[in-house]
């Protein structure tokens, strides 16, 4: 009976997390449905006038914001129509040296793994860290909100953006191609909100400031916890007849459920899939929990040095995510982190915070994520060789950021 009791009020507890992430995964849903994401795109990209630098610039922006509030798998389905019309644009150019379907790949790659990291709901990496920490009992979750996350997330995501454009602009992009422009079709496009889409908008921005509102609250009012599972219901009620409810004008509703899994791509799907299986063999076989026992025993000698070790265990897991399931990898070392931080008199959290985002920012392969994959496998004529190459820089460059951010930020917002 006591069982049932602490597991009824646990549940209580955390009811207000998970309807965040149920109310945030039907809000992405809301946004692909009636073209908001398309919207936001196109707009964007038409701001840049054509001019190549800018054009980039905006393209990595434009997944990484999307992402913020969708899955990244999401945020690429949304970006590879629009990112095939500009291809056939750039493809006209042939200048020597130049693979605009890798630069494109990448740049929706790049935006939408790291977009992700921006906000709590950005990526099921994060969700698996609150239950890491709360498995562990660690001090200070109990802070861990919408907010304070965008407080942090967003400034990373930002830095993280510009240094992988800045990467593919270096050394993907030739001279006589920067200052270029080039008129592809979409800046022909009119942009009109249809009255659906705004109500659509105002839905989201509804979940958007009740989530805002309910982490400030909580974190200046200890009292709210007791009411804070009550008005997340009402909130989820509310939120879910505007979306699957109320009738517009012309007597039809936001969402259906059927829209919930329309619109993917088949020959992108396969590779997925394809994935999928590649990672349960690997786990059949045991080679990734081989792999993390042997280099378990090995981050031992590390431990001498808080910002060394830091830095050793985000590239451990940023590489082996290369080629293993990054769920499996962030399991693992979850447990690796929080013993190490122990032995190191540290707060567990910012390495703990690391593990979940390094997982899912892993560029070289196209097996590293179901983003990677999804694009990879839908833009024929990447170039893998490339793939690799740009993605070790960002993945080392990746790495340093979390070490020197995390490090810097955390322990003054948590703990």
């Amino acid at each position: 009976m006591e069982d049932i009791t602490f597991a009824l009020s646990f549940f209580w507890e955390k009811l207000p997390l998970i309807i965040l992430f149920t109310s945030a995964f039907f809000v992405s849903r809301l946004l692909v449905v009636k073209e908001l994401t398309d919207y936001f795109v196109v707009y964007f990209l038409k701001k840049s006038n054509g001019h190549v630098t800018t054009l980039f610039l905006y393209v990595i922006f434009s997944a990484g914001i999307v992402s913020l509030f969708i899955p990244n798998m999401v945020a690429v389905l949304t970006l590879l129509p629009i990112i095939k019309t500009i291809q056939e644009d750039f493809d006209k150019l042939e200048v020597k040296g130049f693979c605009p379907t890798t630069v494109l790949t990448l740049l929706i790659i790049y935006g939408s793994n790291i977009g992700g990291l921006g906000s709590i709901t950005g990526s099921p990496a994060s969700l698996l860290l609150l239950g890491a920490l709360e498995l562990h009992n660690v001090p200070g979750r109990e802070n861990i909100n919408f907010l304070n996350w965008l407080i942090w997330g967003l400034p990373l995501a930002f830095v993280f953006i510009l240094t992988a454009w800045f990467i593919l602009m270096k050394l993907a992009v030739p001279k006589e191609l920067k200052n270029s422009t080039i008129h592809f079709e979409l800046l022909q496009n009119k942009l009109n909100l249809s009255e659906c889409q705004r109500f659509a908008l105002r839905v989201f921005l509804f979940f958007f400031l009740f989530w805002v509102v309910d982490s400030f609250i909580s974190s200046v009012s200890s009292d709210w916890k007791i009411f804070e599972p009550i008005v997340a219901i009402i909130f989820l009620v509310i939120f879910s007849y505007l979306s699957f409810g109320k009738k517009n004008e012309d007597g039809k509703v936001l969402m259906k459920i059927s829209d919930i899994f329309n619109g993917l791509p088949l020959r992108g799907f396969l590779f997925v899939i394809a994935l999928v299986f590649f990672i349960v063999v690997i786990r059949e076989f045991g080679i990734d929990r081989m792999i993390v026992e042997v280099l378990k025993e090995f981050i031992g000698h590390f431990r001498w040095n808080v910002w060394l070790f830091f830095l050793f265990l985000t590239l451990v897991v940023i590489f082996l995510t290369e080629f293993l399931s990054n769920t499996i990898v962030s399991l693992a070392f979850f447990s690796v982190a929080y013993y190490s931080a122990e032995s190191l008199g540290v707060n567990p959290i910012p390495l703990m915070m690391t593990v979940a985002l390094a997982s899912t920012c892993a560029f070289m392969t196209p097996i590293a994520t179901p983003a990677n994959a999804l694009a990879y496998g839908e833009m024929r004529g990447t170039s893998l060789k490339r793939m690799m190459l740009y993605g070790f820089i960002l993945n080392i460059a990746g790495a340093l950021l979390f070490t020197f951010w995390l490090n810097l930020i955390i322990p003054h917002l948590y703990y």
